[in-house]
């Protein structure tokens, strides 16, 4: 608006307010989804879009904000944001938690790994894996090293996954 070709990114924060404290309600499902209305605005004037999602209105670093962060960050992701920002975030965006946000990066792995989707180019199926594999009397497909290296790329692992408690 100010200049012609001039670096803009599209969006916004919105809330819906508590009824009776008078709070904003970021991760609040009608939050989320109006969201999602300025997103699909932002493709029509074909701009990039930012949203505060990956966060949650919790006080405390709990299962609250665990799963606020958990399905905004994965709404966001899914829709198509080109910018989220909320890991980390507490209390409607007014609080920037180093706990949290520690814990954060593992949704967000997770949230990456599900975006990525599954590969399906003749590599990665391994057809000729599939039948040399069945035709071995007791193949096992997971001795295979086409397995193994795949797995790798493929299996997100995180941190806790495998270790003993």
């Amino acid at each position: 608006m100010v200049s012609k070709d001039a670096p803009v990114i599209y969006g916004g924060s919105p809330a819906l307010m508590h009824p009776r404290y008078g709070t904003p309600l970021i991760v609040a499902p009608e939050s989320l989804l109006v969201s999602l209305i300025y997103r699909d605005l932002a493709r029509f004037l074909e701009l990039p879009s930012h949203t505060y999602m990956g966060l949650s209105d919790s006080k405390l670093v709990d299962y609250q904000a665990g799963a606020e962060e958990a399905y905004s960050a994965l709404a966001a992701v899914l829709a198509g944001f080109d910018v989220v920002s909320g890991p980390g975030m507490l209390e409607f965006e007014s609080v920037q938690s180093l706990e949290k946000l520690v814990l954060d990066n593992e949704v967000c792995g997770l949230v990456k790994r599900v975006s990525r989707g599954f590969g399906m180019s003749a590599e990665e199926i391994a057809i000729e894996v599939i039948e040399e594999t069945l035709l071995r009397k007791g193949g096992n497909f997971l001795l295979h090293p086409h397995t193994r290296r795949y797995l790798r790329r493929e299996v997100l692992r995180t941190t806790r996954v495998g270790r003993n408690p």
